[in-house]
């Protein structure tokens, strides 16, 4: 346990000891309209972000088997981004507004098991999972916003632990960006 503390922050210790060239855009909010919520990123170093986002997620079931119902879920993701290829990007003559880049992200997320609102409820009080991910971070001119990350995840609930891969994507729009764009 303390071996795997330890390299989970040891990374954000370094990287916020190096703000001489800063990359990354600090304080960017934005509302996530395809998973209802809001995400915060603010910069720990000159390519690296910490991304807490809450959400919620919307649960469907018509089912001649199980019980029909509908649920809204309160769940969050927390990441420690590392943005690999601003170099690259900026020598092409491309715009890193927004961080838009590609990164590196180790991944936690939790998801309640109990509907905000409806009757559909699930049969772990919390799930939930935890992964690297590999992602791309796109900004428009006017704050429209794409992610797009996938990778391996362990997933977990009350009852159960497995492996498998998560695919992720989010639009979204980030708050203040025409502002910051044109600056």
């Amino acid at each position: 346990m303390r071996k795997s503390l330890t390299a989970l922050i040891l990374p954000i210790l370094i990287s916020s000891t190096t703000f001489a060239q800063r990359r990354v855009e600090d304080n960017l909010f934005s509302l996530n309209v395809l998973a209802p919520g809001a995400t915060y990123e603010f910069a720990v170093g000159n390519t690296s972000t910490i991304n807490a986002s809450l959400e919620f997620g919307i649960l469907y079931r018509n089912s001649d088997f199980f019980e029909d119902g509908f649920g809204i879920y309160p769940g969050g993701t927390l990441q420690y981004r590392f943005y690999n290829n601003f170099k690259r990007r900026e020598s092409k003559g491309k715009n890193t507004f927004g961080n838009m880049a590609n990164f590196l992200a180790p991944s936690v997320y939790l998801q309640s098991g109990n509907p905000l609102i409806g009757d559909l409820e699930t049969v772990s009080d919390i799930n939930g999972g935890a992964g690297v991910m590999y992602g791309l971070q796109r900004t428009g001119k006017k704050g429209f916003q794409f992610n797009l990350m996938f990778g391996p995840v362990v997933f977990f609930d009350d009852f159960d632990t497995e492996a498998g891969i998560l695919l992720d994507i989010r639009l979204g729009f980030v708050l203040g960006a025409k502002k910051k764009f044109n600056n």
